[in-house]
């Protein structure tokens, strides 16, 4: 059996069992001490706070750097929902073509967008009496806008098509980068401290690694007797 075994494999127990056994051993003497880490009131308190929320970078042109680095120049309104293409099976369910709608992915609460009605999978199908409502039509329409205009939009919800009046409101940097609101995070679990190795289970890995290194020499002894 030792012979199919192979040379990297029981090198590879040999390694595994090893590290065990070291693990084992640090376990066993700060396992004490984790453990009284852990149960301080930053921890056994319940769950922890949630992060801070992000915020954009502004920088000296009046843009704005975005999580991921990006450049962004704001627009003066702003509608209050994310905008993307439509897929082409949601297109072709519908009968419409996908080069000229634009799917609502997420509609925030609070801003334009949700306080006209629009909800999250409607799929905009035309703008401002235009046919054409793919996602950079209807982003140009929202940048052309200032506060305070409206920007009518025709809406495919369903079997149901209705017309919308989106009244825009000032641009603000909060809404810019998502996630920015606190409920998009969630709390973190609280931390486990370690469960220490016993005695018997580190003698059990040291005897399993003495058993190893045995055959391992056993091992060598052979192939050194054939050369």
């Amino acid at each position: 059996m030792l012979r199919n075994f192979g040379w990297s494999s029981l090198a590879g127990c040999v390694l595994l069992a090893a590290c065990a056994s070291v693990a084992a051993r640090q376990s066993g003497s700060t396992g004490g001490a984790v453990g009284a880490a852990s149960s301080g009131s930053s921890v056994g308190a319940g769950a922890p706070t949630a992060p801070p929320v992000p915020k954009p970078q502004a920088l000296a042109d009046g843009s704005f750097r975005d999580l991921q680095g990006n450049r962004l120049v704001p627009p003066a309104a702003m509608f209050g929902a994310k905008i993307e293409t439509c897929p082409p099976l949601v297109a072709k369910h519908l009968a419409l073509d996908p080069k000229t709608c634009s799917l609502l992915a997420e509609v925030m609460p609070g801003l334009p967008a949700a306080k006209a009605g629009l909800e999250p999978h409607d799929i905009i199908v035309a703008v401002s009496g235009l046919a054409d409502a793919n996602e950079h039509t209807l982003r140009k329409a929202i940048r052309d806008a200032k506060p305070g205009d409206t920007v009518v939009v025709t809406v495919r919800r369903g079997s149901e098509t209705k017309q919308v009046s989106v009244t825009l409101e000032p641009w603000h940097p909060d809404h810019m980068v998502r996630p920015l609101r606190p409920e998009h995070f969630q709390a973190l679990p609280p931390l486990m401290p370690p469960v220490p190795a016993t005695a018997a289970q580190v003698q059990a890995l040291e005897q399993r690694v003495a058993a190893l290194e045995k055959e391992l020499a056993e091992l060598r002894q052979a192939v050194a007797a054939r050369k």
